[in-house]
């Protein structure tokens, strides 16, 4: 496959290495963080099912915001 079709390929289909950062909270929460966009979700799972799930947004200046 030429390169260039592979590169429009990786495009399209998104499959570039995006920029996450991921931290264990503990008791079972994980918060992931895509460092692109500034919007994180912490997780929160049990018997390896997902329980409930938060989404915050990081703005530039720093703060978070919880959006639900």
């Amino acid at each position: 496959m030429s390169e260039k079709l592979e590169n429009t390929l990786n495009n399209f289909l998104d499959k570039e290495k995006r920029r996450i950062k991921e931290t264990n909270l503990g008791n079972g929460m994980t918060e992931v963080c895509d460092l692109e966009t500034g919007e994180c979700h912490t997780i929160k799972t049990k018997d390896g099912l997902v329980e409930k799930v938060n989404k915050t947004m990081i703005v530039e200046d720093g703060r978070t915001l919880l959006n639900g």
